[in-house]
């Protein structure tokens, strides 16, 4: 099953280039070339990998189905428009915001009937979905399960709050972690989707939704677990007009000939030394991460395994990241931080009062600078304070540590 799900999303993310290109060729007149420039920046967008790379997320599938209902509203073929609305409202609760949205757009567009009703629709779905779900933000620390549930809900668990307190949680769209994803969204194609704001503000929405969700989840799952592949999924709607206003910005600035726009090629270079740059250097795909890699199992990953089957299955075990899913069917499981530097004391005291066993790696490289993550001095500090709470070293291998109290 879980093969299946990775295909569909997938191909769900790849099929989102048929709609671009027809918005691109039939609705702004773009040339082949310009429309080619289009379709590379969005197979080449960090975000795009960084998403496709997760685990399943329903909000993915409404990539396509939002870029060909726009498409729809274009061409005013208002019964399919309205059959596509319907499927990517299927898709997830929150994606009823980002449709409303869409809405605005399609009555500023001189359809003032069919844009308010997809306004109320979508409103009308997200408050359903959350009335129904009675999702909630998450409050205390989480496991590995406990945190994927909480970024899957977390669009929508997160709307009660921005109601309760807007100043305060729109406030931190505006720290550096938000800020800086914002750029690896926009800076790949050079900005220019602000050149057309009004196509692209239903992509706003989304994307503030999806990172207030997410530093609320941070907060809870504590130091050193942000990862910006879950904001990266849910953002996955907001891409769809992230990439149409790209289309009608460069519709923006070409010249009209006869039938087609012409842009300059200098642009459209940029474009594309501007996307080959960020996919190399953000994409977890890049070829600096060596994705051909991934079909196989490292040694340090059997060795983790190995050690992780001498803990009795019902016994709580404290693991590091690297090792947590494959243990994460374990009915308790306390994630370790992954580097030393977060593993204060205090965080160390409340995991081994939960635990019996430890399952330390040691062996991780720093992606940026390839040192390793762990020196000697860390891990003998830590095992002197894991010493004192009553655990002892069952196993070392490969720097994978086991150690069992009692």
């Amino acid at each position: 099953a879980t093969v299946v799900f990775t295909v569909v999303q997938s191909l769900a993310i790849a099929a989102a280039v048929v709609p671009l290109w027809r918005l691109a060729r039939e609705r702004a007149a773009l040339r082949v070339g310009a429309t080619s420039a289009i379709v590379a920046a969005y197979a080449l967008a960090p975000t795009v990998h960084q998403a496709g790379l997760t685990p399943f997320h329903p909000e993915l599938i409404a990539l396509p189905l939002l870029l060909l209902a726009w498409l729809q509203a274009t061409r005013e073929a208002w019964v399919r428009y309205w059959i596509v609305v319907v499927a990517a409202l299927a898709c997830r609760g929150d994606i009823g915001i980002t449709v409303a949205a869409m809405g605005l757009l399609v009555a500023a567009q001189q359809h003032r009937r069919h844009g308010l009703a997809t306004v109320v629709t979508g409103v009308a779905w997200s408050v359903a979905a959350q009335l129904v779900t009675d999702a909630e933000a998450p409050t205390e620390q989480l496991t590995p399960a406990g945190e994927f549930v909480a970024r899957s809900v977390g669009p929508l668990a997160v709307l009660p709050r921005i109601a309760a307190d807007p100043l305060t949680e729109l406030g931190g769209l505006f720290t550096e972690p938000s800020v800086q994803f914002v750029v690896v969204v926009l800076a790949p194609l050079l900005f220019l989707p602000l050149v057309s704001f009004r196509r692209f503000a239903p992509a706003l929405p989304g994307l503030a939704l999806a990172m207030i969700a997410d530093r609320a989840v941070a907060e809870a799952a504590g130091t050193g677990v942000l990862d910006l592949a879950p904001i990266a999924a849910h953002i996955g709607p907001s891409l769809a007009f992230t990439f149409v206003a790209l289309v009608f910005a460069l519709e923006r600035i070409g010249q009209r000939s006869v039938v087609r726009v012409n842009v300059d090629r200098r642009v459209l270079g940029a474009l594309l030394c501007g996307t080959v740059l960020f996919f190399l250097v953000e994409s977890p795909s890049a070829p600096y991460h060596r994705p051909w890699d991934w079909g196989g199992r490292g040694r340090q990953a059997q060795v983790a395994e190995e050690l992780a089957g001498l803990v009795p299955a019902d016994a709580p075990l404290a693991a590091s990241p690297t090792a947590s899913a494959l243990v994460a069917e374990r009915a308790t499981l306390v994630e370790l931080p992954p580097t030393p530097v977060d593993l204060t004391p205090a965080r160390l005291d409340s995991v081994v009062r939960r635990v019996d066993w430890v399952l330390l790696d040691t062996a991780g490289l720093d992606p940026l600078t390839d040192e390793p993550v762990w020196r000697a001095d860390d891990v003998r500090s830590v095992l002197r304070r894991l010493d004192r709470a009553g655990f002892a070293e069952v196993e070392r291998r490969l720097g994978v540590i086991l150690l069992h109290r009692g």
